[in-house]
């Protein structure tokens, strides 16, 4: 779901930089937020980059709109509560 919500040249960058960290500085991270967070953490990003990169950062309402978004409007074939299609409630 992320995913969809980035496109695809944010989320080659962000997976690319997911990776990096588990590598090099054996840090986890799972979402784009937690990847810009942890790279400002070790040092490889500026305030300024990070902020530039984290668009929740300027616009705090923004994910929360992204996700009330994808909740209120899912993929075709996916209702609400739904994960996988298959018509099983998620949880």
């Amino acid at each position: 779901m992320v995913l969809a919500a980035l496109g695809e040249r944010d989320a080659a960058v962000w997976k690319a930089c997911q990776q990096l960290l588990g590598e090099r500085e054996g840090v986890e991270v799972a979402s784009p937020n937690g990847a810009i967070r942890a790279a400002r953490r070790l040092g490889w990003l500026s305030d300024a980059d990070a902020q530039a990169g984290n668009p929740s950062s300027r616009d705090g309402n923004l994910g929360s709109r992204r996700a009330r978004s994808a909740r209120e409007h899912p993929p075709p074939g996916v209702g609400r509560g739904q994960r996988d299609g298959s018509g099983a409630a998620g949880g």
